[in-house]
C-alpha cells in the first residue's frame, strides 16, 4: 500500500499562509465608535423685554447646543415664574397684557440633557399707544411790569409745553420754558417792547404744532381809562359821569344799568334762629359835597364820590349789618365768555384792615339774576339765598397766604346745580401789596373751564395807574354755563365782633368786562322803603325781608 507522508515544512508554511490570509481580513474589519457625550446648555443671556401697547416684546442670546426654550413670567420681581410658551427662536411677544402693570421675566436654554438655569431677570411694564398732542388752545398773554403772564387750554395727552416767544409777529420763536401746567410769567422784559407766544404741547409721542399767536407789551404802569382798562368793553362804568339823576334802591348808580339788593340776613346763633337783625346806621367817610350826613341808612350806602385831587369819581358802598351782611349790585349787561376767555376788571381798596371774618370785596357771576347771592362754604357763613349754578371771588388780605399788608383772591367758590365746591386754596399763588384808602386794580379771566386772577399793587396816586401786574390765583374749574350777570358785592362778615369796626366801607372804579354787547330784558325795581318803622318789632319784621 502506498503511504503519502507530509513534509513538515510544508505544513507550517501552509499554517504561515492561513495566518496571514487570516490577519489580512482582520486589517479590513472596522467597529461603530462609541456616541459623543450631550452637555446642559448655558444659561442664556442678555434678555431684553420692551413694552407696547398690552404687550411685552422678549429678545435673548442664543445657545449653540439649546434646540429650545422656557420662557417664564411673573408679576413680582424675583418671582415665582410661571412658564409661559417654549420657543425654538430666541425672541417672543407676550400679549393680552395689562397696561400699567409690570411683568417680569426669565428664560432658561433645554436639549435632551437637560435644563439650564434661569437667566437674568428682565421686566417691562405695557402702555397704551401714545398720539402726539394737539396743539394747545385759547393761548392768552397778559402784560405787566416788565412781564407777560401767559394761560392756554390742556392738550389731551401731553406731558410738557413748550413756550416760545419773538419781538416778530409771527416769528421766528426762540423757546423760552418747558413748563408741565398750562401757564407760564415771562419775565425780566423790556418796557414797551411787543412781545409774540406760541405754545406747543409734547409727549413721548413727539410734539405738537404751535398754538394760534398771542402778545403783550409788558410796561411799568396799568393806567386807568375811560374803556375800565379793556381794549373792547361790553359793559365799563368809571363813575365820572356822577350820581344818577333819578335815584332808586341802588342809590347814586343809574339803575338802567345797575340793581342793587341788601340783604338783612336773620341770626343763626341768637335765641335759636328767632332774631332778626335791622339795618343799622353805617360810618362812612367824606364822599360828596351834596351828603352832610356821616352815618347813613341805605339808599345812602350807596353814593358816587366827588372827584377829589387826582381821585376821581368812585363809588362808595357801605354796609353795618351785625353779622353776615351782604350788599350786592348786579349788571344788567349780561357777560359772556362763551368758546372763550372773558376778562372782568376793577379797582377797590381792600386794604383797610378788612378780613373774611371782618369786611371784604367779592365778584359773583350767576346765570340767573339772583339777588345778593350768598355762598355758604362754612356752617354758620352769610345766610341768604344759594344760586343754583355761579361762582364767586373773594378777595381778602393776609388770611395764612399773605402777610397782614397784602391780599390776594383766597376764596373761590363754584356751585352746580346748587352743590357747592370750594376750589382749593392751593391755586393762591401771589398777592399784591395794599395800603388803607388806597386802591388796587384786579383782572378775573373766566372760561368753562378755568379761572385765573391778577392783581397789581395799591396805586400810590389816587388809582390813576398801577403797577405790578401778575397773577395771584389759578384753578380749573367746571361750569355749566356760558353767560352770566355780574355782581359787585361788599361783605360784611362781623366787623363788629372781629375788629371793632362799626362797618365795612368800600371805594369801587373802573368797573367792566368784555365780549359781546347783549340787550338785557325789562326788569322791575320796587319802590325804595328809606323810613324806618317807630318800634324795633315793627322795623325787625320789615329789614328781615327786605331784598331790593
Amino acid at each position: 500500500m502506498f503511504k503519502h507522508r507530509t513534509n513538515p515544512s510544508a505544513l507550517r508554511g501552509i499554517m504561515f499562509a492561513g495566518c496571514l490570509a487570516l490577519l489580512a481580513g482582520c486589517s479590513t474589519r472596522k467597529s461603530d465608535p462609541p456616541p459623543a457625550s450631550v452637555s446642559v446648555p448655558s444659561t442664556p443671556s442678555g434678555l431684553v423685554a420692551t413694552a407696547g401697547n398690552a404687550s411685552v416684546t422678549l429678545q435673548w442670546t442664543g445657545i449653540s447646543n439649546a434646540t429650545s426654550y422656557n420662557l417664564k413670567r411673573s408679576t413680582t420681581s424675583g418671582g415665582p415664574y410661571v412658564q409661559l410658551t417654549s420657543p425654538t427662536s430666541t425672541s417672543y411677544t407676550d400679549s393680552a397684557l395689562t397696561n400699567g402693570t409690570a411683568y417680569y421675566y426669565v428664560v432658561s436654554a433645554l436639549n435632551s440633557a437637560g435644563e439650564s438655569g434661569n437667566s437674568t431677570q428682565a421686566t417691562a411694564t405695557p402702555v397704551a399707544s401714545v398720539s402726539v398732542p394737539a396743539a394747545p388752545a385759547n393761548l392768552t398773554a397778559t402784560a405787566g411790569n416788565a412781564l407777560v403772564a401767559l394761560t392756554w387750554s390742556a392738550s389731551s395727552g401731553a406731558t410738557s409745553y413748550r413756550v416760545k416767544r419773538a419781538t416778530t409777529s409771527g416769528g421766528a420763536y426762540n423757546q423760552v420754558a418747558a413748563p408741565t401746567s398750562t401757564s407760564y410769567t415771562d419775565t425780566a422784559l423790556t418796557n414797551g417792547t411787543a412781545y409774540y407766544y406760541v405754545v406747543s404741547a409734547s409727549n413721548s409721542a413727539g410734539e405738537s404744532g404751535n398754538s394760534a399767536q398771542a402778545s403783550g407789551t409788558p410796561a411799568a404802569q396799568t393806567s386807568a381809562n375811560s374803556n375800565c382798562n379793556l381794549s373792547s368793553p361790553a359793559f365799563c362804568d368809571t363813575f365820572d359821569q356822577g350820581p344818577a339823576t333819578a335815584r332808586g334802591r341802588a342809590g347814586d348808580l343809574n339803575s338802567a344799568n345797575w340793581g342793587a339788593a341788601h340783604l338783612v340776613p336773620q341770626t343763626i346763633s341768637g335765641d335759636g334762629g328767632n332774631v332778626a337783625n335791622y339795618v343799622t346806621t353805617a360810618p362812612i367817610p367824606a364822599c360828596k359835597a351834596s351828603l352832610s350826613s356821616t352815618s347813613v341808612y341805605p339808599p345812602n350806602d350807596t353814593l358816587i364820590c366827588d372827584p377829589r385831587g387826582t381821585r376821581g369819581s368812585q363809588l362808595l358802598t357801605a354796609i353795618a349789618l351785625q353779622p353776615f351782611g351782604n350788599n350786592s349790585y348786579m349788571i344788567r349787561q349780561p357777560f359772556d365768555f362763551a368758546g372763550r376767555t372773558g376778562k372782568i376788571d376793577f379797582d377797590v381798596d381792600d386794604g383797610d384792615g378788612y378780613q373774611l371774618l371782618g369786611g371784604y370785596p367779592s365778584i359773583t357771576i350767576t346765570p340767573d339774576p339772583v339777588q345778593a347771592p350768598t355762598f355758604q362754604e362754612f356752617q354758620n357763613f352769610e345766610a341768604g339765598p344759594v344760586p343754583r349754578n355761579g361762582i364767586i371771588v373773594k378777595f381778602s388780605q393776609g388770611s395764612g397766604f399773605c402777610s397782614a399788608t397784602q391780599a390776594s383772591a383766597v376764596n373761590v367758590m363754584v356751585y352746580n346745580e346748587y352743590a357747592p365746591t370750594i376750589l382749593p386754596s392751593t391755586s393762591t399763588i401771589g398777592c399784591v401789596n395794599i395800603s388803607p384808602g388806597a386802591m388796587n386794580h384786579y383782572e378775573i379771566q373766566v372760561s368753562q373751564t378755568n379761572v385765573d386772577v391778577y392783581g397789581t399793587d395799591y396805586s400810590t396816586d389816587d388809582g390813576q395807574t398801577f403797577t405790578n401786574l401778575h397773577k395771584i390765583y389759578s384753578a380749573p374749574i367746571n361750569l355749566s354755563f356760558t353767560r352770566g350777570y355780574v355782581h359787585v358785592g361788599t361783605r360784611n362778615h362781623h366787623t363788629a365782633k372781629y375788629f371793632s369796626l362799626p362797618d365795612a366801607v368800600l371805594h369801587w372804579d373802573n368797573i367792566g368786562f368784555d365780549g359781546p354787547v347783549i340787550a338785557h330784558g325789562t326788569t322791575y325795581e320796587i319802590p325804595d322803603n328809606s323810613t324806618m318803622e317807630p318800634t324795633r318789632a315793627s322795623a325787625t319784621w320789615r329789614e328781615s325781608c327786605r331784598l331790593r
